[in-house]
């Protein structure tokens, strides 16, 4: 994928302490913006593990993916439910998770968020043209197509709200992680 691939000539971002960072960090935000790549330098760097939760998916909700159909609040609820689960589970087991999930409803933030405490979402955001690129190098179900027709499902962060702007390369997103959490 290309949003991996630093420019030419960049520096290597190095090693992440992020000693003001809670345990758990839920990233969220459209298909494409980067979700996965900012929880893969979260463990790459931190050393914290990251739970992708589109692993968990279920057949419903792939069944519509592959339909090109947009997802009900009762197929959301029953995932976010699973999804809750697992990242309680997890967190147990790990000293730091980040949790990756588009998590488009406020009001599954707030399930999550109610179940699980010290948790703290931040929305992972990119200019528009460039999270269409990621999705067209990345092949997958979730093509240009369908993230045009499921963006509409998709409620902003609440004011004040922390964001995290992946529009360059990966020492830029490093950057913004040690103003929030060094």
């Amino acid at each position: 994928m290309t949003e991996h691939i630093p420019p030419e000539g960049a520096v290597a971002p190095s090693r992440l302490i992020l000693t003001r960072a809670p345990s758990i960090v839920f990233l969220y935000g459209l298909a494409g913006s980067g979700k996965n790549f900012v929880g893969d330098l979260l463990a790459e760097l931190a050393g914290w593990h990251v739970y992708h939760a589109d692993e968990d998916l279920t057949d419903e909700l792939k069944q519509a993916r592959n339909e090109r159909r947009s997802f009900t609040d009762e197929m959301r609820d029953r995932y976010f439910e699973i999804v809750t689960e697992k990242t309680i589970a997890l967190s147990s087991l790990h000293k730091n998770l980040v949790v990756t999930q588009g998590a488009y409803k406020v009001r599954h933030r707030e399930y999550v968020s109610s179940w699980v405490p010290g948790i703290e979402f931040i929305c992972v955001s990119a200019k528009d043209e460039l999270r269409v690129l990621r999705l067209k190098d990345r092949g997958d179900a979730t093509t240009p197509e369908y993230e045009a027709l499921i963006r509409r499902n998709f409620e902003s962060p609440k004011t004040g709200s922390r964001i995290i702007w992946n529009n360059e390369d990966a020492a830029y997103v490093v950057g913004q992680l040690r103003s929030m959490f060094e």
